[in-house]
């Protein structure tokens, strides 16, 4: 697209795109090229933005319907908003936030917990420490095609137990309160999902909301559970993103997991701006 550079940061994985300024309506063949890179790179990286939250909130409609934030987050929100919320160790009225530094620091993929867990998440760099603060990613397409035919076989046609914090990172946040938050049952989901878009098929489990397998017996289960999120979790898999004030990031949660670095002086500020997009039902 003219005036628009976009160089491959990783192989099949990410690209930086300059020469847009996201805080200006994308026209339609912008968003349609947008839309059709983000298919070639689950994640997308745009250096030097400044954003307000009305910006990210339509910047995100490209790519489907913000999804609001659920009652666990509404701390997190932006003053008016339902779907514009803060990442980061303090509030953005600029008073600590005593879980951010432990907040989102085990892989995860945001809300497998639901039915419909979301399918994009955007991050843009508001604040960050004076060294670390990244945030890693891995790929759960490479992942799930490197594995053995044994283990593809094994796994095909399994589906696993989610539920808000309940795997083996869920202290990584503040906890449930169920008078407050309310009830989150839980919800089965295809252990190797397909792509609805690509096709592409990608290993779905995450640390901290995935618990348990369907029809397999405890210590079995929760055996496969590490060895697919160790595999996973290979350096060979994994970005890492060192974050620079202005920075955002787009990514495809449907076949990556994220995660803090938590790699920086916790006395230092880290805040980022999130929104989220609405998804399908994994199949």
């Amino acid at each position: 697209m003219i005036g628009v550079d976009v160089k491959t940061v990783r192989e099949a994985l990410v690209a930086s795109v300059t020469g847009i300024n996201l805080s200006d309506p994308l026209s339609k063949s912008q968003a349609g090229f947008m839309r059709q890179l983000w298919s070639e790179f689950p994640i997308l990286y745009f250096p030097k933005q400044s954003l307000e939250p009305t910006n990210l909130r339509r910047f995100g409609e490209v790519f489907g319907r913000p999804e609001p934030e659920p009652p666990m987050n509404e701390i997190y929100l932006q003053e008016g908003e339902d779907v514009i919320s803060y990442v980061g160790n303090i509030h953005p009225d600029g008073t600590p936030y005593p879980w951010g530094n432990e907040r989102a620091t085990s892989w995860h993929t945001d809300q497998s917990y639901i039915k419909t867990p979301v399918s994009a998440g955007i991050l843009h760099c508001l604040q960050i420490p004076d060294a670390g603060g990244g945030t890693m990613f891995c790929n759960m397409y490479a992942a799930f095609d490197s594995l053995s035919v044994d283990m593809k076989y094994k796994i095909k046609n399994l589906r696993a137990l989610h539920c808000y914090s309940s795997g083996p990172g869920g202290s990584s946040g503040p906890p449930l309160d169920r008078d407050k938050h309310g009830e989150w049952p839980i919800v089965l989901h295809p252990i190797v999902r397909t792509h609805p878009l690509s096709g592409r098929t990608a290993i779905y489990v995450n640390s901290i909301h995935t618990f348990d397998i369907e029809g397999v017996e405890g210590e079995e289960a929760q055996t496969l559970l590490s060895v697919l999120i160790d595999h996973a979790t290979e350096d060979r898999f994994v970005y890492y993103h060192p974050w620079e004030v202005g920075d955002v990031i787009l990514w495809d949660q449907r076949c990556l997991m994220h995660k803090s670095a938590a790699d920086y002086p916790t006395d230092q500020t880290r805040l980022l701006m999130r929104v989220k997009i609405a998804g399908d039902a994994p199949f």
